[in-house]
């Protein structure tokens, strides 16, 4: 009857509920200069999914900083397995999420902060593993939580990082 109110049971409605929440946040000082992706320190989390049908929200918040005219590059895995990410294409870098500095100084006072999101489905209940790894171009310094020059002045900037993993019930 279209003038009849329906009460919606919320038990109906099904997945989408957050089983379980697992993060870690660093403050890990780090830098790296390789045009190879590395894992970027502190930056991996571990979830044990309830059932093979949960899915697995991975959000991350990464502040790193970058010297001169460069590019820094980064990817997330699932264990070994890369997840979410465009592929190489000749000589183009696939990834997940980058950014470059264009100021043309040889160091800098700047830290970017990156934010990314990807939903998976491990198809597992096993702990599995996501972490990220990160490359530069023509091997520039790429530094994590602080600025590239790191100099003792107001503007020289020690930060944080988190990478949060969610359980999304089925």
């Amino acid at each position: 009857d279209a003038g009849v109110l329906k009460r919606l049971d919320a038990s109906l409605i099904g997945g989408g509920k957050i089983g379980q929440v697992v993060s870690t946040h660093t403050d890990t000082e780090s830098q790296m200069s390789s045009s190879t992706f590395a894992d970027v320190s502190g930056m991996s989390v571990a979830i044990t999914p309830s059932a093979t049908s949960s899915k697995v929200y991975i959000s991350l918040s990464l502040n790193a900083g970058l010297n001169q005219s460069a590019y820094a590059f980064f990817k997330l895995y699932r264990g070994s397995t890369l997840i979410g990410s465009n592929a190489d294409s000749s000589n183009r870098i696939g990834c997940n999420f980058s950014f470059s500095t264009n100021d043309g100084s040889a160091a800098s006072d700047g830290v970017i902060s990156n934010h990314y999101q990807y939903l998976d489905s491990p198809s597992s209940t096993s702990e599995v593993t996501y972490k990220i790894q990160g490359a530069t171009y023509n091997n520039s310094t790429l530094t994590f939580n602080r600025t590239p020059n790191n100099t003792d002045n107001a503007a020289t900037v020690h930060s944080t990082s988190v990478i949060t993993a969610m359980e999304v019930l089925a």
